[in-house]
């Protein structure tokens, strides 16, 4: 196609916003001869061409989207105006009509440098989350799955405009459909929209995600987590009411992403407070609350008694690590328990310990060892399908970084339960460390580099509960083993360490 060209003398094709090898995107101009639209009324005209699609599932994406186009009466969504089929000694091609929404996209708007003030963007989720709210009143509820800053116009009075519905279907089909169908925009699309299960609220987390891209002006597979949560929050200080959201929506557990769009656009809107506590960021400290004649706003009963319970746990975990890190002005060296597996042997001279693997049956190693194996499971499947069904390179090359928090996760949650670590202590060779994992390593240092041993939290929380493992300081680095141990072992095993390296080991 050119610029110039005629469509069924109603359209006049002027300029190309987008090609592929089967289709392209244009922006034309309805003529004098156009029925449904006044002359020159801004449109856009979709091609698609039948001899080039690689299969059909190009022509039931346009002829899903030319439906629900038909279908959708909202002033923020292109109308539909017109489709057709034109037969020419080329090939067949279809086209699709529909009104051209004023204006420039996000994604532009990002590209030539601009930046919002937290307020305009609160504005912006507010629009996009009440065109959100239209498609799901609909019955059956309709799922648009590529929100991303790309298909986000916004208009010259400053609206916002959802475009682009190629992606575009109904929660009812998606649910009972026998086939894998991958849409979406990599980092704005969730996991379950990635695994081909996507619903209405795999959108919540794409205007999420978006929201968090105009926030920081970073893609979303750029910003920092907390756990497996995307969290803008990390980078910039955001208001109680909108870091709510983000946090809700952006859960990747569909099932959490629970907050009601009426709530959320009320909460954005300020006609609705946070749950938990109105000031939450920015307490103001009692001192100032006092002196200006204003008492701190009182905490939900729910929000306290968690609150309270999170601060006993956090008391409980620096109490059990500061417990032990007193074990370094203690020689008392307790009594191995006599069904142990520890085998610590010493004198003046020397000093050997060999601590054996833990059980695969211990709570650490199920909950956190499963949740691995699900994870891995989970992102080969995704890799397989996305080979075996011949997608571009990009799909499989997607992946790549969930392997690697897959793996991550696995090794450091498995291997302090699964490794054997001797330690050997001697008056002139030094420290030996020998760790039995996969395969064996052995490391040594010189006597000067041995430090304290101690208890200390683990690096990874589970389930909110964090475990202590032990920490033996060794030159610039720590070894850290023996979170399968009990508290007793690991209390014999640091006292005697620290005793030993002082020459104080009791006669």
């Amino acid at each position: 196609m050119k610029s110039g060209e005629l469509l069924r003398s109603s359209y006049r094709l002027e300029e190309r916003l987008g090609k592929s090898p089967y289709a392209e995107t244009w922006a034309a101009a309805s003529t004098e001869g156009c029925p449904a639209l006044p002359s020159g009324s801004a449109v856009v005209v979709k091609i698609l061409a039948l001899g080039d699609m690689p299969d059909w599932k190009c022509y039931d994406s346009f002829e899903r989207e030319a439906a629900a186009l038909k279908a959708l009466r909202h002033p923020a969504i292109p109308r539909y105006v017109d489709s057709f089929r034109i037969d020419e000694a080329d090939g067949h091609r279809l086209c699709l009509v529909m009104e051209r929404m004023p204006g420039r996209s996000l994604a532009a708007e990002l590209e030539s440098g601009r930046r919002w003030t937290e307020a305009e963007i609160e504005a912006l989720f507010v629009e996009l989350l009440s065109i959100l709210a239209y498609l799901q009143a609909l019955r059956p509820p309709i799922i648009h799955r590529d929100i991303n800053p790309k298909n986000l116009i916004v208009r010259p009075d400053g609206s916002l405009a959802l475009v682009d519905f190629s992606g575009v279907q109904d929660a009812v089909r998606l649910a009972y459909r026998d086939s894998f169908s991958m849409m979406g925009s990599a980092g704005y699309a969730p996991l379950e929209q990635i695994s081909g299960r996507a619903g209405t609220r795999s959108d919540l987390y794409a205007a999420a995600a978006t929201m968090a891209t105009l926030l920081t002006r970073k893609h979303p597979s750029d910003l920092p987590r907390k756990g497996l949560r995307i969290d803008p929050g990390a980078l910039l200080e955001l208001s109680p009411r909108l870091l709510f959201v983000l946090e809700n929506y952006l859960d990747p557990d569909e099932e959490r992403r629970d907050l009601p769009l009426a709530d959320a656009v009320a909460m954005l809107k300020g006609e609705r407070d946070v749950p938990g506590s109105a000031e939450k960021p920015q307490a103001m400290p009692v001192g100032m609350a006092l002196s200006a004649g204003r008492s701190a706003p009182a905490a939900d009963e729910g929000a306290l008694s968690r609150a309270l319970a999170k601060l006993a746990e956090l008391a409980a975990d620096r109490i059990g690590a500061a417990g032990v890190e007193d074990e370094e002005d203690d020689t008392s060296i307790p009594a191995l328990p006599t069904d142990s597996r520890v085998r610590l042997r010493y004198d003046q001279d020397s000093l050997s310990q060999s601590i054996p693997r833990g059980s695969p049956l211990s709570p650490g190693f199920l909950g956190g060892g499963i949740f691995a194996v699900f994870w891995l499971g989970f992102v080969a499947f995704w890799t397989f399908m996305a080979i075996a069904m011949g997608a571009p390179l990009f799909f499989p090359l997607f992946s790549l970084p969930f392997w690697a928090v897959g793996i991550g996760m696995a090794r450091a949650i498995l291997k302090p339960v699964l490794s054997r670590v001797d330690i050997e202590l001697t008056r002139e060779g030094g420290v030996l460390v020998r760790e039995s994992f996969f395969g064996t390593r052995t490391r040594r240092w010189p006597l000067e580099d041995l430090g304290s041993c101690r208890n200390a939290p683990a690096l990874i929380s589970q389930k909110g509960r964090t475990d202590l493992e032990l920490v033996l300081e060794l030159g610039t680095k720590s070894l850290r083993f023996g979170s399968a141990l009990s508290n007793r072992e690991r209390v014999a095993i640091a006292r005697s360490v620290n005793a030993w390296r002082k020459g104080e080991l009791p006669a």
